[in-house]
């Protein structure tokens, strides 16, 4: 999930993986089977989701139409799926059966409640909390069992897509999807891969919304229970950078890219905006106007820009660098396997998407790591106001 100010060019985060029901059958296959088995049975319950699932949608391009058909697919699965869960939840020998019957249902579910928009009306927030009751209630079943973590990962899931999808206009998803991922990395500690993507999508999708609070608490939580991969690795310094706020920046240098160095130290007594960029990256060009014309307005004496360029190619580098006049220092390393995403500060604080500004005042300490380019000039003109 990508801030509109900002975009990964290292390669987005990965997506999280479909509930685990079994693969849909072929309509000829599903049918035969229903029609062998024992009526009002465990298996012909399950048979009879199978049928409901390669149901042809009705043949029209009408979408109130199609819509209705999906909601009643999905309503008449749930009756089903939830009989032969009442067959089977209490018989050990049909665990495998129960597993798959709530595999349905918590399809079916999931569906249901991504059909309600940012705004639910009544009916629809009836589906999101059967969802929500549904991963509680297997939970208090069984707190260990296979599926009870696939119904938690299912409402995690939907809070993740309710955030994707709605994070500009309610932005309580992503304080959602945080809660769920923590809760499914908390309660289920053996679904090491699942929490891991979990928490690092939510921390991500936090971090990029500007809510600082909640990314903490994710990064936080995969840091210490998974510090061995490389996601609780890059927590580590991603953390790093999200509690620069209210400190004082340190050991901040680095060669230039016309051959010199600089550290933060150098522009003590100014307002330092530290940008992350690179030629290739589109925002960063789009960007790049507002972001120069800081010093033009302020003068170079009261605030300086100090670009941290992830470019692998030097030579693109110069040439976007001249095109632009751009007479900021630009810290970028020589050696190449320390340049683009092995830039040793970008390694050091985490940072994992591009544009990204800091704001450093004039005594060196961090005011913020987390700016859009449109809050850039307001915030430097509260800092100037100050002195």
């Amino acid at each position: 999930m990508l801030d509109p100010q900002q975009e990964n060019d290292g390669g987005g985060r990965r997506g999280l993986p479909a509930v685990s029901i079994p693969a849909a059958r072929k309509r000829e296959q599903a049918t035969n089977d229903a029609n062998q088995l024992e009526k009002g049975s465990p298996e012909w319950l399950i048979a009879e989701v199978a049928r409901l699932r390669v149901r042809p949608a009705p043949d029209t391009d009408d979408p109130a139409r199609l819509s209705s058909n999906r909601r009643w697919k999905n309503e008449r699965i749930i009756e089903r799926a939830q009989e032969a869960i009442a067959l089977t939840h209490s018989d050990p020998a049909s665990e495998d059966l129960f597993n798959t019957a709530v595999g349905h249902l918590l399809e079916s579910r999931l569906e249901l409640a991504l059909q309600a928009g940012a705004i639910q009306s009544e009916s629809e927030q009836k589906h999101v909390q059967e969802l929500y009751d549904d991963a509680e209630s297997l939970y208090d079943r069984d707190p260990k069992s296979k599926a009870a973590a696939e119904a938690a990962f299912v409402r995690a899931r939907f809070a993740n897509i309710s955030a994707d999808r709605f994070a500009a206009e309610e932005p309580r998803w992503l304080v959602e999807f945080s809660r769920q991922a923590r809760l499914f990395a908390e309660n289920f500690p053996q679904e090491n891969e699942r929490a891991i993507q979990l928490l690092d999508a939510a921390g991500r999708s936090c971090e990029l919304h500007h809510i600082r609070n909640e990314a903490v608490n994710c990064y936080t939580l995969l840091n210490k229970d998974f510090p061995k991969t490389p996601q609780g690795k890059q927590a580590t310094a991603v953390l790093r950078r999200l509690k620069l706020d209210g400190e004082r920046l340190e050991s901040f240098a680095g060669p230039t890219i016309d051959g010199g160095y600089t550290r933060i130290d150098d522009f003590r007594g100014r307002i330092v905006v530290v940008a992350f960029w690179a030629s290739h990256s589109r925002r960063s060009v789009e960007q790049l106007p507002g972001l120069l014309s800081l010093a033009a307005k302020w003068g170079k004496s009261r605030v300086t820009v100090l670009g941290v360029n992830l470019d692998d190619d030097q030579a693109a580098a110069e040439r976007f660098i001249d095109a632009n006049a751009i007479q900021q220092p630009t810290i970028f390393w020589p050696e190449k396997n320390r340049r683009n995403w092995m830039n040793p500060i970008v390694q050091y604080y985490g940072v994992r998407d591009i544009p990204l500004y800091w704001l450093i005042d004039a005594d060196g300490v961090v005011v913020n790591t987390l700016l859009g380019s449109d809050e850039l000039e307001q915030e430097v003109g509260k800092l100037l106001k100050r002195r």
